[in-house]
């Protein structure tokens, strides 16, 4: 396949979103500003995840190494004139979205997704002295389809309403304690609104973001069929509420330093409901009813084809006691870096490490639950 009009399209896809491009951020932004007319992506590589003192398998406290990457896949002017397709799969999940698109100037947009993820894990618990003490482990997978409208009342803001409809199975593993009882499988629809206000502006060789904002808030209402009582037997069970509200938010912010540096800062947080048990022991995310996961970073570029990016990283927690009642606040430090060449418009290595004192972070393994406070990806990615 040839070499399209990859430059500057194809590093603004790749080294500006680099953190982006993933299950979360996907079903959560609506229209980066920095995508171009078609694109193929194709990443692969490994990741190491270990935790900082001695190992016990029991909570899930062990080094593991596994495969990751995604597929990726954008085109506008599909089928018609003002369609833009959207489509991609990775190990924490796959979304698709056919949507209009939103460069031709147009004030409204309609939407339609797909969206599930495969391996989710679940972790109840609770911290004690800032540990993480696992008390039900569990896995499944959820799947499901939105349809939405929005439309522009500002030039850069945008507001959308849409419907859902989510299908949840839960299932043991081997990580499951004999006296833990899953939950039940049921169906969760509802409605979702999502605000999104962006003013990115990006280098014009690169396509990277070095100024404005863009920010994305979403919150729903979701009901579900779930009659089961679930949890650890005789100490802490309950049913879920027949209704659920929830939302979550991501803040990315440019500063330009220099000619050839930008600051970043970038959150992410979200709140649900206490009673929300399933949501709220999802591994993807820290585990806890309320969270904020913070970074402050600085983008440096060594030449035309190397990028550095040292940061530092906080996160609040606010999770269960350790008694089920009531709750308590953590929070945690950490820091890291990601180095980026861009070999060729077509060829990319890449390697990042991270460190947070909170050992409950997502697992790097697709099919072992794992904790542990450093992080290391490396690998390739290829554009066509």
């Amino acid at each position: 396949m040839p070499r399209v009009r990859l430059l500057p399209f194809a590093l603004a896809s790749t080294a500006s979103v680099l953190a982006a491009q993933s299950y979360s951020d996907l079903t959560l932004v609506r229209n980066r500003k920095n995508e171009g007319d078609e694109l193929l992506q194709v990443r692969a590589g490994i990741g190491i995840g270990a935790p900082s003192g001695s190992e016990d398998e029991s909570i899930g406290l062990e080094s593991v190494v596994a495969p990751h990457g995604h597929v990726y896949f954008r085109k506008r002017n599909f089928t018609a004139q003002r369609a833009v397709l959207l489509a991609y799969a990775g190990f924490d999940g796959f979304y698709a979205v056919a949507k209009d698109d939103p460069q031709l100037g147009g004030q409204a947009q309609s939407r339609l997704e797909l969206f599930g993820r495969i391996w989710p894990f679940y972790r109840e618990g609770f911290y004690r002295d800032g540990d993480f003490v696992p008390t039900g482990r569990y896995e499944g997978e959820d799947y499901g389809v939105a349809i939405a409208t929005s439309r522009l009342v500002d030039q850069d803001f945008r507001v959308e309403v849409g419907a859902f409809y989510r299908r949840y199975q839960f299932e043991e593993n081997g990580t499951t304690a004999p006296n833990y009882i899953v939950p039940d499988d049921f169906n969760g629809y509802g409605l979702r609104l999502t605000l999104e206000h962006q003013t990115l502006t990006l280098e014009r060789d690169t396509g990277r973001p070095n100024g404005g904002f863009l920010f994305a808030l979403s919150v729903e209402r979701e009901q579900n069929d779930s009659d089961q009582r679930f949890g650890t037997v005789g100490v802490f069970e309950s049913e879920l509420p027949s209704g659920l509200w929830r939302g979550r938010g991501h803040l990315e912010w440019y500063f330009p330093h220099t000619e050839t540096s930008t600051f970043a800062f970038m959150l992410d947080g979200s709140l649900a409901d206490e009673e929300d048990r399933v949501h709220n022991a999802d591994a993807s995310k820290p585990i806890g009813n309320m969270w904020f996961d913070a970074q402050i970073r600085w983008r440096i570029a060594l030449g035309s084809a190397l990028t550095v990016t040292p940061f530092l990283s906080g996160q609040f927690v606010r999770a269960l006691r350790e008694t089920g009642s009531g709750s308590d606040n953590e929070v945690f430090f950490g820091g890291g870096l990601d180095v980026r060449f861009d070999a060729s418009d077509a060829l990319s290595f890449f390697a990042s490490y991270s460190y947070l004192d909170n050992e409950s972070r997502p697992t790097i393994s697709p099919t072992r639950d794992t904790l542990g406070e450093h992080q290391f990806f490396t690998g390739i990615e290829l554009r066509f």
